[in-house]
């Protein structure tokens, strides 16, 4: 280790040296470097990276952050490329609800949009982002979502769908309204022949009486 930034690991991987001034070092358990401000990803959230043809969720619900560098037994991301650090970065979840990257003080860099990241400090990421590590030319492309902004998506297809299929069913509704029209006219029709059946029947009532004055008289005549 020649920089106050690089690191010795030991066979097990779990314990680290931190060269902190020539020929001074410090241990640390790799566990210390795991950000205290991370969190567990919301249910919602839908994230990936995308590098060299490969792809990797970054939305597990059960894990905070990733690790990515050159030691492949540590990290859960492994930039191959002799400019890397062996624990290069890591991917986060803040704790206020966003993706950061966080630089772990390499000793090459790492970059964001072709920026520079300060160390030890959490960057926001957003989806599109392009992150660079030392000099290795694979570019690291994240991608953020929200899985409610799909679902949202596909009700509303769904309903498009649904409606582009009523106008097929708008026939036979208009045919039931016309036959409901028809019976409405015919039921009418049956009405006003009722009561044209009932003055009728009155107009024989009334002239039942004078018909049975004129038989009686032809009786009386006969008689």
């Amino acid at each position: 280790a020649h920089s106050q930034r690089s690191w010795v690991w030991c066979r097990t991987a779990r314990w680290g040296l931190v060269c902190i001034a020539p020929g001074f070092f410090w241990c640390v358990k790799m566990a210390d470097l795991d950000p205290p401000w991370s969190r567990l990803p919301p249910q919602h959230l839908s994230a990936e990276l995308e590098y060299g043809g490969n792809r990797v969720r970054l939305d597990d619900p059960e894990k905070k952050f990733y690790r990515l560098g050159r030691l492949g037994t540590q990290c859960d991301i492994q930039i191959e490329h002799q400019t890397a650090s062996r624990i290069h970065a890591i991917i986060a979840h803040h704790e206020d609800g966003w993706m950061c990257i966080y630089d772990l003080g390499s000793a090459n860099g790492t970059f964001l949009d072709d920026e520079q990241l300060p160390a030890k400090e959490p960057t926001k990421l957003k989806s599109g982002s392009v992150i660079r590590f030392g000099e290795c030319t694979v570019e690291f492309r994240v991608t953020i979502g929200d899985r409610r902004e799909g679902a949202k998506k596909e009700m509303m297809t769904s309903l498009a769908d649904y409606g582009e299929a009523e106008p097929d069913s708008t026939p036979s509704s208009s045919v039931k309204g016309e036959h409901r029209q028809e019976r409405s006219v015919s039921g009418r029709g049956s009405d006003q022949d009722r009561e044209r059946r009932s003055d009728s029947g009155r107009q024989d009532r009334r002239r039942s009486p004078d018909r049975d004055r004129g038989r009686e008289r032809e009786w009386d005549r006969d008689r």
